[in-house]
């Protein structure tokens, strides 16, 4: 679960063999859009009982940005780590009890965050659009869009 907290489970990082991706069911289609989508796919399979090998190296894609899809970027990555907590509960609750019920975006963490990173203006950007897409999320899912099944 440490791994969890870096880029290990990017996708863009990761090789799976098929036979694996088959006995867990590959992605889940309940993730509108790309984020948290590959943790849970790691969670699964972990969860399976299958071993990951974790070698430290990172593969970073960059592509110039505006701060519009910034924006975008961190509200999908919020809606679906709302829906990644939801979903995964019962998981997360064996691994760590209260881990599922947990808001890992809490204001103390946005004040650390802004005391020790040098672009605020981004983190706090970051900070708001993460939580204002795991809200939408929250909300989407008690409105009985179509993922009320969860």
């Amino acid at each position: 679960m440490v791994c969890f907290e870096t880029f290990a489970y990017n996708t863009a990082n990761m090789a799976y063999r098929r036979d694996i991706l088959k006995e867990v069911g590959g992605f889940r289609e309940e993730f509108y859009w790309p984020g948290c989508e590959d943790n849970d796919l790691a969670l699964r399979i972990l969860d399976s009982g299958f071993y990951m090998l974790y070698l430290p190296f990172h593969v970073t894609h960059s592509f110039p940005s505006d701060l519009a899809s910034f924006f975008e970027l961190y509200f999908h990555r919020g809606a679906n780590h709302y829906l990644f907590m939801k979903i995964n509960r019962e998981v997360l609750e064996r691994i760590e009890p209260g881990l599922s019920l947990r808001d890992t975006y809490k204001f103390p963490i946005l004040k650390n965050h802004l005391l020790y990173r040098p672009h605020k203006l981004l983190t706090s950007a970051r900070f708001f659009s993460h939580k204002i897409g795991s809200i939408y999320m929250k909300f989407k899912l008690l409105g009985g869009g179509n993922l009320n099944k969860i």
